[in-house]
């Protein structure tokens, strides 16, 4: 392996000359090419160039704000206690005031166990996370969608799934002009049982340059998605699966309990389910939970995954306690006021304080061990 480029972002000049220093007299100099970045708007000048960063070393906040080129290794650059509440995501960390020689090594540690870890095209099986709620209203694209991006920030390949009935406007955007109905096309390949469908998803979805999420562009046939069944949901998951394209499937669902919804939720390895502090929300989930589970079984050997509770929408103080619906354990995204008018989608995934409660509720739950009395 060859020299790796490091880049570098911090504020502190004295800092970033420290470790030019060291890198001139220390063996890990032969291990790095120093960038050193004293604002975030010159090293995202610097990522549009061909020859990225390798590692990025930067603030939590920074890392955030900035995201970074596929391939790329986020490290977070711990200075004081707030940073560290920013890392509540497993992304790697090292601390800023320690000894040189002991934060290269560890870096080059990070290094070399993300080579030696490969994802899901060399052997490493595919997430499959569906977001569902009992009622629309919920914020549950919302949701979707940033987990979308969270993840696609921390280098996982994600892909975005909408396999609503009546789709929410597009939170992706493509760079490059993309084909109509791309999705029926590659569903039509999927379920005709063409030998090669998985192959064509690369062709048929797109990319969002900057988020680095693979999706289809909205659908707007809902006829098209009501004929979608229990079966052929399963069969679409897994032909993005047997790609060997992607580390994680993200599927933003309907609040119904239709075929299409229990055939993702039947293949999928853990569920969000999304409810706000409103009695109907309350309500429906608690019934809506019981009656999901009974219609899993009626459809062969399949139970409810993995699931973790959301409260959206959270103002500080509950009105209702989910545990009197059966919901026993939940965790909270807070109620954002700027989202009460919403120009545009992009502003939906540009929320830092959503962000950094998303990015803990990830980190500390992973998305599994929520309950619910059925």
């Amino acid at each position: 392996m060859g020299k790796l480029v490091l880049c570098v972002l911090d504020d502190d000049f004295r800092y970033l000359e420290s470790l030019a220093r060291y890198l001139g007299v220390s063996a890990h100099g032969n291990d790095f090419i120093l960038k050193c970045f004293s604002k975030p708007e010159g090293l995202v000048e610097y990522l549009r160039m061909p020859r990225q960063a390798d590692v990025l070393l930067a603030k939590p906040g920074h890392l955030i704000e900035i995201g970074m080129a596929s391939g790329t290794i986020a490290v977070g650059l711990i200075g004081d206690a707030g940073d560290n509440a920013l890392m509540a995501i497993d992304l790697p960390r090292v601390n800023k005031y320690q000894p040189l020689d002991q934060m290269f090594a560890t870096i080059s540690e990070f290094v070399h166990d993300r080579i030696g870890r490969g994802g899901a095209e060399d052997g490493g099986q595919m997430r499959v996370v569906s977001v569902y709620s009992a009622t629309g209203g919920s914020g549950k694209s919302t949701v979707a969608a940033n987990m979308a991006k969270i993840h696609a920030f921390r280098d996982w390949r994600v892909f975005y799934l909408n396999l609503e009935l009546l789709q929410s406007p597009a939170f992706f955007r493509s760079s490059t002009e993309t084909e109509k109905q791309s999705f029926s096309k590659w569903m039509y390949f999927v379920l005709s049982g063409e030998r090669h469908s998985s192959a064509r998803l690369a062709g048929l979805a797109s990319k969002d340059p900057e988020r680095r999420v693979a999706f289809f562009e909205p659908v707007s046939d809902m006829e098209e998605m009501e004929q979608i069944t229990f079966a052929d949901a399963r069969k679409l998951i897994e032909a993005i699966k047997s790609s060997g394209e992607y580390d994680e499937l993200i599927i933003d669902l309907d609040a119904s309990i239709s075929e299409r919804v229990l055939g993702a939720i039947s293949a999928s390895d853990e569920v969000a389910w999304i409810f706000t502090d409103d009695i109907q929300s309350l309500t429906k989930t608690g019934k809506l939970f019981g009656q999901l589970n009974k219609k899993l079984g009626q459809k062969g050997d399949y139970t409810m995954p993995h699931h973790t509770f959301v409260m959206n929408k959270f103002t500080g103080a509950a009105v209702h306690n989910p545990a009197d619906f059966g919901i026993r354990s939940h965790v909270k995204l807070p109620y954002i006021p700027a989202w009460k008018s919403v120009r545009h989608t992009g502003q939906l995934l540009e929320e830092p304080v959503f962000q950094e409660h998303l990015i803990s509720v990830l980190g500390r739950r992973g998305l599994g061990g929520g309950g619910c009395d059925g």
